[in-house]
């Protein structure tokens, strides 16, 4: 008989039993192997319908996303289709701060989601739709200058054309850096308030559109 996660979450059975149930059902869906980093909520009556975890693709730890499973097991949820495009957004604005030898955490998110049938990159997202925009957050040690900056945007410009990106930059110390570094290991997003918690000081707000840094 098959082992419901709800039966493993009632009965007290350790997480990697849940996570077992979550992974299988991932490679299942993408034919590739999964890991669950971490247990999140639980919603519905009694806190009892779903259960939401964050996982990672085994052959690249870094890119995290969500996963929901309601009680039945008949109906699993994921934005893995999204984190991938927005993944291979924040690696390619890493590699521009780090020209400049920068370190930064980034962390994006995609504003007025569509349907995704196919794994697709950046710039096919940006062609398929028009009026969907990125919102990232940036997180720095250290103030960077408005030239830097420019030149930073102006090339991301230059990559993905059409592009609909707000950016939002803070800076915070060693101390904190390090702490939501790991963090964001293990969640897929962040916003402003977590950054703020952490003595984060809002540096700038660039926003590309219509082919412009401003």
């Amino acid at each position: 008989m098959e082992i419901s996660i709800f039966d493993i979450i009632a009965n007290g059975i350790g997480n990697a039993d849940i996570s077992k149930v979550i992974e299988e059902k991932l490679c299942e869906k993408y034919k590739e192997k999964f890991l669950v980093k971490r247990i999140g909520n639980r919603y519905g009556a009694e806190n009892n319908e779903t259960v939401t975890t964050f996982c990672t693709p085994t052959n690249n730890e870094n890119l995290i996303f969500k996963v929901t499973l309601n009680q039945e097991q008949t109906k699993l949820e994921d934005d893995y289709k999204y984190r991938k495009v927005t993944y291979e957004l924040e690696e390619c604005i890493q590699k521009e701060f780090k020209k400049y030898n920068i370190e930064i955490i980034v962390k994006s998110e995609i504003i007025g989601k569509n349907k995704i049938e196919d794994f697709v990159s950046v710039q096919e997202f940006i062609n398929k739709f028009e009026n969907t925009s990125f919102l990232m957050y940036i997180i720095t040690k250290e103030e960077i200058s408005k030239e830097i900056l420019e030149k930073i945007y102006n090339s991301l410009n230059t990559k993905y054309i059409n592009i609909y990106l707000k950016s939002v930059i803070y800076n915070t110390n060693e101390k904190d850096y390090k702490e939501l570094k790991e963090i964001l290991k293990t969640v897929p997003s962040i916003n402003s308030s977590i950054i703020e918690k952490y003595n984060g000081i809002q540096n700038a707000i660039i926003k590309i559109h219509e082919n412009k840094v401003y």
